[in-house]
């Protein structure tokens, strides 16, 4: 036998990790506690927890216990520190059962702390999520000491009970199989059929790892259904592979397979957040007309999926409406940025445009989405509307546009950043008499967006367009008197007509917040420049439909 071959030299190379891995274990204690960014604070101390008994579970195994194992029996013995100082082997096995899970916890730890930020700050978990965390690392090291304490001395062995029996352990497994399968089924039903708007960019994550785990589950109590010998962590296999002829040493090298696969599903999840978070969405939004409505809906989406964002309407009490309503999708609030302005003024513009710049060093996406067809001040309809009402009209929704297009147009070509526009069915095809200026506005700035969009893209700048059609706001239906019950019944009478709204019902402002983002994100729609995306469930598709009284 070789050195190589040797326990001599696995415990040399268990030394040599250990003295790489203690500076990279000091590292990573230092860049969590003093370089972790502000929007990730709230998380920092879970993180901590985690590398804690990561780190402390990597030197156990390397230093402490170094253990050498005889594959493919699951047994070996100690050639660590504690073997060294007359620790017993029994004793090595419960240290090392026990801080499997209490790592594996900590990972727990960091996926409940991002479920209580998002969900759970106002519920009953608030107010024992501490006892039950607690709890559960109490339980990772007491668990084991029922099978510690019974382990018996070989000649007690032989008057074992049916009940100590690996034919009573079958048993258990299989009536344990006959649960957890309509268990893991509705697991996976929630996760596809249930998970809320908030948390569908993790949902195919949590999918993932629930398959690894559940596939995992069934694998132990169905397929392998290994009895364990303690403290050895030797033992053999009792379940449907070994019927059929699996070698023992194959189903291990599955069993590690399958664990080494579900762990890394844990590892997919947090990579999801930082991914979410840091990499895939570092961008600097500035949403207009934000204080409700479309505007609120897209800066929530866009702020809930990483996005730093500056929201910003004439109604001061409206717009922190907005804010608590990001603050509510689990987004830091330094990344939020609110703006008390009127994009009509210039002076508001230069507001916007500097305190964004300010806040955020950047622009990334311009979403110009303020706008609103103004009643006339006399009361006067359609043609007859003042000349006034037409320059006030036009002023909001397409020279407010292009003033702070001109403005945000060279931080934007920095960042070959996105400007999307939001428009409305009012614009065409069909006339509307009772909206002679609106209409107008809304088809001059899809004109002028398709003009700019060529002009920009030598720039790297991206312009598009979305109209909305009927959107249950009730913008302009409260603003002409109706009260909400009014509101709602339009939206809803709208919905029901085939002839209104083909698709059945009238949108929401989430429906044309995902259009936006998606239209600002370059990695989904890099390809579409100039274009104008039209969101309105049907309606103008419908022959001979004039476009009611009430616009976005």
């Amino acid at each position: 036998m070789t050195f190589f071959h040797s326990s001599r030299s696995l415990t040399v190379a268990f030394h040599v990790m250990t003295s790489i891995e203690i500076p990279v274990h000091i590292f990573g204690a230092y860049c969590i506690l003093f370089k972790t960014p502000d929007s990730m604070k709230s998380v920092r101390s879970s993180m901590l927890n985690l590398h804690f008994w990561s780190a402390f579970l990597d030197m156990y195994l390397s230093l402490f216990m170094s253990p050498y194992l005889l594959i493919p029996a699951l047994s070996g013995f100690p050639l660590g520190v504690l073997k060294a100082i007359g620790i017993s082997t029994a004793l090595q096995c419960y240290f090392m059962i026990s801080f499997i899970p209490a790592t594996g916890l900590a990972v727990l730890v960091i996926i409940e702390n991002r479920y209580y930020i998002l969900f759970a700050r106002d519920s009953l978990w608030h107010l024992v999520r501490i006892p039950v965390l607690s709890f559960n690392y109490l339980l990772a090291f007491i668990y084991f000491i029922p099978s510690y304490s019974i382990i018996p001395d070989q000649e007690l062995a032989m008057n074992t009970t049916f009940f100590h029996s690996p034919r009573s352990l079958t048993i258990a497994f299989h009536v344990m199989t006959c649960i957890e399968i309509p268990v893991h089924i509705f697991g996976a039903y929630c996760i596809l059929y249930k998970t809320p708007d908030s948390t569908k960019s993790i949902k195919w994550s949590m999918l993932n790892l629930h398959f690894w785990s559940a596939f995992l589950d069934m694998y132990f109590s169905l397929f392998m259904s290994p009895y364990i010998l303690i403290p050895t962590a030797s033992g053999f296999s009792m379940g449907v592979l070994k019927a059929i002829g699996i070698s023992t040493a194959l189903q291990c090298y599955f069993m590690f397979s399958l664990v080494s696969a579900t762990g890394l599903a844990v590892l997919v999840i947090i990579e999801n957040r930082y991914h979410i978070l840091f990499a895939r969405y570092r961008k600097v939004a500035i949403v207009t007309g934000s204080s409700n409505g479309i505007g609120r809906a897209t800066a929530v989406l866009l702020a809930s999926e990483g996005a730093k964002v500056t929201i910003t309407g004439r109604d001061s009490g409206r717009l922190q409406e907005s804010k608590e309503a990001i603050l509510k999708a689990g987004v830091p609030e330094t990344n939020v940025n609110v703006v008390v302005a009127d994009v009509v003024s210039p002076d508001g513009q230069d507001l916007l445009i500097s305190s964004t710049v300010a806040k955020f060093g950047k622009i990334d996406i311009l979403i110009n989405n303020a706008g609103a067809n103004i009643p006339d001040a006399q009361g006067r309809t359609g043609t007859s509307s003042g000349i006034d009402t037409y320059q006030k009209i036009f002023n909001l929704n397409v020279q407010s546009v292009i003033e702070l297009t001109q403005k945000a147009r060279s931080y934007l070509a920095k960042s070959r950043g996105e400007i999307v526009n939001v428009s409305s069915i009012a614009a065409g095809p069909s006339a509307q008499p009772s909206a002679p200026y609106y209409a107008s506005a809304k088809a001059a700035l899809d004109q002028y967006s398709r003009s700019a969009a060529i002009d920009l893209i030598s720039e790297g700048i991206r312009v598009n367009v979305v109209r909305p059609g009927f959107v249950s706001t009730g913008f302009s239906i409260v603003s002409r008197g109706f009260n909400n019950e009014q509101s709602d019944s339009f939206y809803n009478s709208l919905g029901a007509d085939p002839h209104s709204i083909p698709a059945g019902f009238a949108a929401q402002p989430e429906h044309i917040a995902k259009v936006i983002a998606f239209l600002a994100d370059r990695d989904s729609s890099e390809y579409i420049v100039g274009q104008t995306i039209v969101a309105d469930g049907g309606t103008t598709l419908v022959s001979g439909f004039h476009a009611h009284n009430a616009k976005r």
